[in-house]
């Protein structure tokens, strides 16, 4: 079992986290993402797949799948490079790009074997979804959650409601999302110490993780501002900014 702790410090100072002496996990840095372009937001959409998005993309080629038939992402990734040998290979490059080593997929046997097969180094069903979770926490990915193995018609129809839902404030606040140069000029601004000669050296964690709190810390002094102009502290309760990202 990985730490949740561990993965964060880790990838706040750029440091990858060795998970199980399987292999280890690179956090990218801001360069790395700019360098990559779309190419990092193919190798983390592949490598984070979950049963939801597989039930999306499924249903947007017209197959319908009942949900307790939806593969997990494991064996779904496996049969699409098994079937497809540009998936293969965009399959090998995303692990080349978060672990840094060429791995070899034994389809026979549902493994995949990070590095030289005589160290048994392996990622299989049972292990993969914490593989997966490693990669979401460095790139600030919100986990997901799990398709209850026994849900009912009605819990099902309003999970899918909630999750459609979902997907479209996603979208629409993508949409309004400042772009990533806005972004990166922000952290600049905050007077950290990060300005654009190194900014490119951090990780995309800590890139996201200080503009969440260099906001929160703005945010409050603004508002204390406000109570100290006569505001009414009833109606307006500053949140302290040192707490954790909600």
């Amino acid at each position: 079992m990985f730490s949740v702790n561990a993965v964060e410090s880790l990838a706040f100072v750029n440091a990858p986290y060795l998970y199980e002496n399987i292999c280890l996990v690179y956090p990218l840095t801001v360069g790395n993402v700019l360098s990559l372009q779309e190419k990092y937001d193919i190798a983390l959409q592949i490598l984070t797949i979950d049963r939801i998005k597989i039930s999306n993309l499924l249903k947007e080629k017209g197959i319908i799948v009942e949900e307790f038939k939806i593969p997990e992402p494991f064996d779904y990734l496996l049969d699409s490079a098994e079937l497809n040998d540009s998936f293969l290979l965009e399959l090998k490059n995303a692990f080349r790009t978060f672990i840094k080593e060429e791995i070899t997929i034994l389809f026979d046997l549902r493994k995949i074997v990070i590095g030289s097969a005589n160290e048994k180094r392996i990622l299989n069903s049972s292990n993969f979804p914490q593989f997966q979770s490693i990669l979401r926490i460095q790139n600030k990915i919100p986990e997901v959650t799990p398709i209850p193995e026994k849900e009912s018609d009605i819990a099902r129809k309003f999970r899918e409601k909630r999750e459609q839902r979902d997907l479209i404030k996603r979208k629409q606040e993508s949409k309004n999302a400042p772009s990533f140069t806005t972004l990166m000029s922000a952290l600049c601004a905050y007077g950290t110490g990060i300005t654009p000669l190194n900014i490119k050296d951090i990780s995309i964690f800590s890139f996201y993780t200080l503009s969440h709190i260099n906001s929160a810390r703005e945010r409050y002094d603004i508002e204390m501002h406000y109570l100290y102009a006569g505001a009414d502290p009833k109606k307006l309760k500053p949140k302290y900014w040192i707490t954790e990202e909600e």
